[in-house]
């Protein structure tokens, strides 16, 4: 029986799982976790405005994507606090966002333009009144083309008591574009670690006059006793340009198997249909 996906996007809200939980301080994640000179609000948000260094350069954007503001300050908001619970401890995921801004503190968006992301992991054992920070990623992930029109990530709940946060981005190149979606896990022992499969889409014509697709779907089709298989669907379909002749197609399935006590791992692969014909 497949589970169905509990999917909430990351942007501007507060999202609980449970009915009763003390909420976190939001100006006192900004001042803590990023030692922010001044707080800022807007019809954006809470904002915590702090020094940019070269060594934040280095570790935020090595590929050179991201540039420091002019002000040499940066401007990170607090996107989401995504609230949840974990076997019997009340859990926290704090996503943040550090924009690209203008001279009048406007977001910039465009091609390149997405936010770093940050994720910190607060934990609250029950009958206890605070928070617990157990993981802070200051510098997660450039998501290099997320206000290109993608968001900057999900959240979703694949089984009891088990999340993984997703992150999107434009792919494509010579013609072909598209999305991919990425999966990490979050338990806390395994936090932020990559689950091997992907959802994705790109299609268009290539430079050599052919016309290309190729996708992939995911499912979770089993959650007994604390086990999961994801079935990924694979489909990929070239055609020459006027699209009467396929020059090649497949179709394939694909299952992962996890329990706690191991990574995830291909278990096995279905091949559904495969054919070649010379161009």
């Amino acid at each position: 029986m497949k589970y169905l996906l509990f999917t909430l996007m990351i942007g501007f809200s507060t999202i609980t799982a449970e009915n009763t939980v003390t909420p976190l301080d939001k100006e006192k994640l900004l001042t803590t976790l990023f030692n922010t000179e001044y707080i800022r609000v807007d019809n954006n948000g809470i904002w915590g405005i702090w020094k940019f260094l070269q060594a934040d350069m280095d570790s935020i954007s090595p590929d050179g994507f991201y540039h420091i503001p002019e002000d040499g300050y940066a401007h990170t908001r607090l996107d989401t606090i995504f609230y949840y619970t974990f076997k019997e401890d009340s859990m926290a995921l704090v996503v943040f966002g550090t924009y690209q801004v203008d001279e009048d503190a406007e977001i910039v968006s465009g091609r390149n333009y997405g936010p770093i992301l940050s994720l910190a992991l607060y934990s609250k054992p029950q009958n206890e009144n605070n928070w617990n920070l157990t993981i802070f990623r200051k510098h997660y992930e450039h998501s290099a083309r997320a206000t290109f029109g993608f968001p900057c990530g999900k959240v979703e709940k694949w089984g009891k008591d088990y999340y993984v946060f997703s992150t999107w981005d434009a792919i494509g190149g010579a013609g072909v574009e598209g999305y991919q979606a990425d999966y990490y896990d979050l338990t806390p022992e395994r936090f932020l670690e990559s689950i091997p499969v992907a959802s994705f889409e790109v299609s268009g014509d290539g430079i050599d006059g052919t016309y290309y697709k190729e996708s992939a779907e995911i499912s979770i089709t089993d959650t007994a006793n604390e086990h999961f298989t994801i079935e990924q669907y694979y489909k990929v379909k070239e055609e020459n340009n006027s699209r009467d002749k396929v020059i090649e197609e497949k179709e394939m399935k694909t299952y992962n198997n996890y329990t706690p006590q191991n990574t995830w791992k291909l278990s096995k692969e279905v091949i559904i249909k495969e054919k070649k014909r010379g161009k």
